[in-house]
């Protein structure tokens, strides 16, 4: 399912709070249909970077003030309704600290859908669509079942982004 790399010997807290995330980081990665054997755990001295391939999704912290930091200052990925006290923005970072007793799957599950959709876009496009176009429309999802190459296709973001050019469920 998803491949994780022993963190550095200190970070056992930022192990335990990749396990809590996991399921939001599973439905994340379906949400955007990354494949999840990119999603990985790299530990480091005081925190530990969750990866989706090589590409940095965020680092977790579980020291004092548990949470997460992602790459960026806007305000996109976080919440309306997030306590402001636990949002801390640099000049390319945001740091996120769990609220006081808070579920960290359910308080940070918005936050990582939509870093994992913010990801999705990055990867570059290297083809517009393959021969599985129309069972993808009516599907309303990519379903090449080869999801590294799936990663590339143009027609999937469209799709992602509840448009679909052909078939029965037609809408643009």
């Amino acid at each position: 399912m998803t491949q994780t790399e022993r963190p550095a010997p200190g970070t056992p807290g930022e192990q335990a709070l990749y396990d809590a995330l996991q399921p939001a980081l599973c439905a994340a990665m379906d949400r955007w249909q990354l494949p999840r054997s990119l999603l990985r755990l790299r530990g480091a001295k005081s925190y530990a970077s969750v990866l989706v391939g090589s590409a940095l999704l965020c680092r977790l912290y579980a020291g004092k003030r548990p949470g997460l930091e992602y790459p960026g200052a806007d305000e996109g990925p976080v919440p309306a309704d997030y306590p402001a006290a636990c949002v801390h923005r640099g000049r390319d970072k945001t740091r996120l600290d769990l609220p006081e007793g808070a579920d960290p799957a359910r308080a940070l599950a918005p936050v990582l859908q939509a870093l994992a959709g913010r990801l999705a876009a990055q990867f570059p496009k290297t083809f517009d669509c393959c021969h599985r176009y129309l069972a993808c429309s009516d599907a309303g999802r990519c379903v090449n079942p080869d999801a590294a190459q799936a990663l590339g296709c143009g027609y999937k973001r469209v799709l992602t982004e509840g448009k679909c050019y052909y078939g029965e469920h037609r809408n643009v």
